[in-house]
């Protein structure tokens, strides 16, 4: 009688974690000040510009992610109806990039760090596995389908990373 309440008190306490988050971020930022327009003399000023991020270093706040990690002596103007890609490695800065877009990074620098005109949306990419090796995630229950294997492998330019883990292709939930 006592089983279902018990295995969901894992799932609920995640649950009130996550909502406790979401509240302390929702108050953080109702609480925060309305930012001020940019100096005359301001890039951002420019009916061009939508995106300004200068900054000469930025890091996870409170040690969220890696405790070392920074990206330094950041530079970035998007102008309006311009495309912009992010391309890099794995951990190599391109969500801490989006997330100091958003405000969400610890700012170090005499000036003021960023500059949005407009709105603006993210909607992060959060990774989903079923618990199977990686080889069997890749072809999802097609079988063993070596060309679209090798092909989804070369495409999302994973061949590196599968070489660094210990049982290449066939690491997964066990080592999880």
């Amino acid at each position: 009688m006592l089983i279902n309440p018990l295995n969901s008190l894992p799932w609920t306490i995640g649950f009130i974690y996550q909502g406790s988050i979401s509240f302390k971020r929702l108050k953080s930022f109702l609480d925060s000040k309305q930012s001020h327009q940019p100096p005359a003399n301001d890039p951002a000023t420019s009916d061009d510009n939508s995106i300004i991020l200068r900054c000469d270093k930025i890091t996870w706040p409170n040690n969220q992610h890696a405790s070392d990690f920074e990206l330094k002596d950041i530079r970035l103007n998007v102008n309006k109806g311009e495309l912009v890609t992010v391309i890099g490695g794995v951990s190599s800065g391109k969500s801490a990039l989006l997330n100091a877009i958003l405000g969400e990074m610890k700012f170090y620098g005499n000036h003021r760090p960023r500059f949005i005109q407009g709105s603006i949306a993210y909607v992060p990419q959060t990774p989903w596995l079923q618990k199977n090796t990686i080889k069997e995630n890749i072809l999802f229950g097609k079988g063993h389908n070596k060309q679209l294997y090798e092909e989804c492998i070369q495409i999302c330019n994973l061949e590196k990373e599968i070489d660094e883990l210990p049982g290449k292709d066939h690491y997964g939930s066990q080592f999880l």
